[in-house]
């Protein structure tokens, strides 16, 4: 009875110092929310170019979104779950449609990361963020040419939203009034 009292006690001593280690941080939210340049790689043009689009992007496409997050470092965390916990703490896309993206670049590590929201992962699966990567993005990255590498890349994923929304007019272009989405890359 003694020794199941005291794994007990020692096995809620251990709960309680994990639970009351703080979660590793992350990044604070950019005031321009749609991309945070913690790594200082992008110009205004592509800054101002993201924020726009995004906009754009928003009431035609379900209030969906793609946030770029830049860091130097990851500060120990993978690459996976730091994109995550920026995606969940930030609320990227609609909170009913989940159907945001969040790009990570972590510059010092040549590292980066694609997170896709729960609500258009079927559509966005896996080998589809692989693809885009190889297609899009890694070779300018791995240049070093970060802004490039972002620039082709939100490119793509803005088209693909415009597919998967079908918000393009009877001629095949986007749409421009009424608040349609004109693709902005």
């Amino acid at each position: 009875m003694k020794k199941r009292l005291t794994g007990a006690l020692s096995l809620l001593v251990v709960l309680a110092l994990v639970f009351a280690l703080p979660a590793k941080a992350v990044v604070p939210q950019s005031e321009e929310y749609y991309v945070a340049d913690y790594a200082g790689v992008f110009s205004k043009e592509l800054k101002e170019k993201i924020i726009d689009s995004n906009i754009e992007l928003e009431e035609p496409c379900d209030g969906a979104q793609i946030v770029v997050v830049t860091v130097e470092y990851l500060d120990g965390m993978y690459s996976d779950e730091y994109a995550m916990q920026l995606f969940n703490e930030w609320g990227v896309g609609s909170a009913e449609a989940n159907n945001g993206m969040l790009l990570l670049l972590a510059t010092k590590e040549n590292k980066a990361w694609l997170t896709v929201g729960a609500g258009i992962s079927g559509a966005f699966p896996d080998s589809k963020v692989e693809d885009y990567f190889n297609r899009y993005f890694w070779d300018d990255f791995d240049a070093g040419d970060y802004e490039a590498a972002t620039s082709n890349m939100l490119e793509a994923l803005f088209s693909w939203y415009a597919d998967y929304y079908n918000v393009f007019d009877d001629g095949g272009g986007a749409q421009q009034p009424n608040g349609g989405y004109n693709g902005g890359y």
